[in-house]
């Protein structure tokens, strides 16, 4: 049996089944990709007809009945057709198969592949006997859908914008410097007498616009501008607009300002001094090294280009040369970044240090494909910026906040002003006693640099500060920030503060303050003298509280906390006469009752807070006599303690009337008292030797009695 390719315009697939004549031959039809069924109607369910005929010779076509058996006719041929079902969907190739069985159960197939993409044959019929006759390709039914065809639209030029490269860097793109760029509007047919072109903001506001003139119909483009821009990315809509309103071409476009990058836009630059601070004829704006900004105060900086103009100062990456405008030589070089001001940070400032000035923070870097200029020949790249404040801030110092350690430094040094150390000079350039300069030499991963890094990249917050005075006090040391002292009732000077600079003295505050007075050389002492039995102070047990305050000429403010504590006139100390001719020991009796006036020095009570025993030695070799602090050991170790000498206490150094000092000579003769004392004898014109203040007593006199120990040799 053969396979035929049969389209489906055909009405018939004619199969053709071989054999000996006379041969039984049983019929089946099987669906494959194709349905077999009732041929109508036509609607795509149905393929193929389910029902055979075959030819015969003298009858015609006659049905097949199915599961009957039907003889090969003379010639071993015998035609088979089914009815094809030509519907309009497209379906593509599509197959069934007709099988024939010999009566021993031998049989074979032939496939039939409906086609309904113009391919495979129509079978054709004798009109009258209706003899299969063969096949043909005329008029072959294909349900391929027919393409759709429409007549094309007439050709518009499209509607573009773009900045204008001719009033740009000639490159046509969207990024600038220009702060105030013009695009140009390619409307061709769009361009027409009375129309308007136009760019709008996201919002719908008109940021510029342009009437379309004769000379943009003829050119085919107009250009329109958009104002005063700061660096940033802008998106607008450019349209052309027709007299009554109506958009007739549209387009979106995008411009990106990008100006010096120093984080400054460009209209604050401009908004003071003509745009020019440092008056060399270049907008600041325009400028990698120079920036204009409100400086005087964080609230300024947030006014931006609404702040007063006085406000206006600069930041530039430069050094000091008088021959450049504005005194300043700029680092062609440099790269101002990142420049703002901003609140003082929360972290507590060093003890007597007041901000003046808010942070001013930025960084130095170089220009892409340049390097900074290195000022000066020490080790590491320096870098020297200014910070200029017309206005002027009253200060003494730079401080510098570092925001990972969260710690301040003070970076004031004067000789930073020429690059010789790091650190920032502070300049008053029209001597009226305020700051309105401050000179930065700053060092590539140095103590000035926040990041610490060798990076190329120098980043300086800092602020301006009045910083107070050192206060040295009767004790703890210079800066400390409280001291004490002790003094004999009945005496009205106290002692003398000092500060490392000229200063205004003031009592602050305290318990007890109105009781003390201080004058303009730091003297403090008591408005009417103590008396130990009546104490006046709050907790009536002879110690009074105050604090002191220094103010220097920068507003700077320093305070000490002063505790005085009175003590009883103190233990009178005699000599009282021994053996040896050479020497006497201390006693708190006199000897015999004619050196009952002879007192040497009062030594304090036992009762006196922070007293030291005072205990006395005798070298047994000569007879000689050494007294001292019980914590100090005596001068050679050829001395005995003799612990049977009482003699009381004494205060540390700094806490009595005077400081008490040990003289010693050459022979190891000692004396105890106090310099003025030694000063009148001229201890020191006779060989002995100061070793200092090893105890000091509370003593109603400044200088005591004066009794020669020994001879002077």
């Amino acid at each position: 049996m053969n396979n035929i390719r049969v389209n489906e315009g055909s009405s018939k697939a004619v199969f053709e089944v071989t054999g000996i004549a006379g041969q039984l031959a049983k019929l089946s039809l099987t669906d494959g990709s194709a349905t077999g069924g009732s041929t109508s109607p036509a609607d795509g369910t149905v393929d193929y007809g389910n029902s055979l005929e075959f030819w015969h010779a003298v009858n015609g076509w006659l049905p097949y009945t199915a599961g009957a058996w039907t003889p090969i006719p003379a010639g071993g041929l015998l035609y088979v057709r089914t009815t094809v079902v030509n519907d309009t969907a497209l379906e593509g190739d599509q197959t069934f198969t007709l099988t024939a069985l010999n009566t021993g159960g031998r049989g074979t197939t032939g496939t039939a592949t409906i086609d309904d993409t113009g391919g495979g044959v129509i079978f054709t019929f004798d009109p009258t006997t209706l003899a299969p006759t063969g096949t043909s390709t005329s008029g072959l039914n294909d349900d391929t859908p027919v393409p759709v065809v429409t007549a094309p639209e007439p050709t518009v030029p499209p509607f573009t914008a773009n900045l204008d490269p001719a009033k740009d860097t000639g490159d046509l793109d969207n990024v600038t410097r220009i702060t105030e760029p013009e695009f140009v509007l390619n409307g061709g047919p769009f361009l027409q007498p009375g129309r308007t072109a136009r760019l709008l903001d996201p919002a719908g506001g008109v940021v510029g616009s342009a009437p379309v003139t004769a000379t943009d119909v003829q050119s085919g483009k107009i250009n329109v501008p958009t104002g005063q821009l700061d660096d940033g990315t802008y998106t607008y809509i450019a349209e052309i607009v027709d007299d009554q309103g109506k958009v007739v071409a549209s387009s979106p476009v995008t411009v990106t300002i990008v100006t010096d990058r120093d984080g400054v836009m460009p209209s604050i630059e401009l908004a003071a001094n003509s745009g020019d601070y440092n008056n060399d004829g270049i907008k600041d704006w325009e400028q990698n090294n120079v920036a204009q900004l409100p400086v005087t105060s964080y609230q300024a900086f947030l006014q931006g280009q609404s702040a007063p103009a006085a406000s206006f100062g600069a930041i530039i990456a430069g050094r000091p040369d008088v021959a450049q405008p504005l005194g300043v030589r700029l680092d062609e070089n440099a790269q101002l970044v990142d420049i703002r001001l901003q609140p003082v940070p929360a972290v507590a400032l060093p003890q007597g240090t007041r901000a003046v000035s808010d942070l001013y923070n930025f960084s130095v870097t170089s220009i892409q494909g340049g390097q900074l200029s290195d000022m000066n020949v020490r080790p590491g790249l320096q870098t020297m910026t200014i910070i200029d404040i017309p206005q002027g801030i009253t200060a003494n110092a730079y401080l510098k906040f570092n925001s990972v350690t969260q710690a301040w430094a003070d970076f004031t040094n004067p000789a930073a002003l020429y690059g010789l150390v790091d650190g920032a000079a502070l300049l008053d350039t029209n001597n009226d006693g305020k700051v309105d300069r401050v000179v930065l030499t700053l060092t590539d991963g140095g103590p000035g640099d926040e990041d610490g890094v060798v990076n190329g990249i120098i980043v300086d917050p800092g602020l301006l500060a009045t910083v107070g005075p050192v206060i040295t006090g009767p004790s703890g040391g210079a800066g400390s920030s409280a001291s004490q002292k002790t003094v004999p009732e009945n005496t009205l000077p106290v002692t003398q503060f000092t500060a490392n600079e000229p200063v205004v003295w003031n009592i602050a505050a305290g318990t007890e303050k109105d009781l003390f007075t201080i004058n303009n050389d730091g003297v403090l002492q008591f408005v009417s003298k103590p008396d130990y039995e009546n104490p006046l102070d709050i907790d009536h047990n002879n110690t009074y509280e105050l604090k002191i305050a220094a103010t220097n000429a920068s507003g700077g403010s320093s305070q000490q906390t002063v505790t005085v504590h009175v003590t009883d006139v103190g233990v009178p100390i005699f000599y009282s006469a021994n053996s040896a001719p050479s020497d006497r020991s201390l006693s708190t009796a006199p000897a015999s009752a004619q050196q009952a006036d002879q007192i040497q020095f009062y030594a304090a009570n036992n009762n006196t807070p922070g007293t030291i025993p005072l205990k006395a030695w005798q070298n047994i070799l000569t007879g000689d006599w050494f007294y001292g602090r019980a914590d100090v050991p005596p001068p050679y170790a050829c001395y005995v303690e003799r612990p049977e000498v009482v003699l009381g206490g004494v205060l540390p150094a700094g806490q009595g009337a005077f400081d008490v000092h040990t003289y010693l000579n050459a022979s190891g003769v000692t004396q105890i008292m106090g310099v003025a004392a030694a000063n009148k004898l001229g201890l020191l014109e006779h060989g002995y030797v100061d070793l200092g203040s090893a105890y000091v007593f509370a003593s109603a006199d400044e200088v005591p009695a004066v009794t020669i120990v020994g001879t002077l040799a």
